[in-house]
């Protein structure tokens, strides 16, 4: 999630190919995407937003 707050789009491809799971919600509810948007890290979000289930 800070990966995706941060806009670290290399981190995310790196975090999904070890299979974790980019769609938990962490203890306020919000999830990667969410962190993305918060950051206003636009290529995050779209990366996410094209791999979302």
């Amino acid at each position: 999630m800070l990966a995706a707050a941060k806009g670290r789009v290399q981190a995310l491809e790196w975090f999904e190919l070890q299979g974790v799971d980019l769609w938990r919600k962490d203890p306020h509810g919000k999830n990667a995407l969410d962190w993305a948007r918060f950051g206003q890290q636009q290529e995050a979000e779209r990366w996410l937003a094209q791999r979302q289930r």
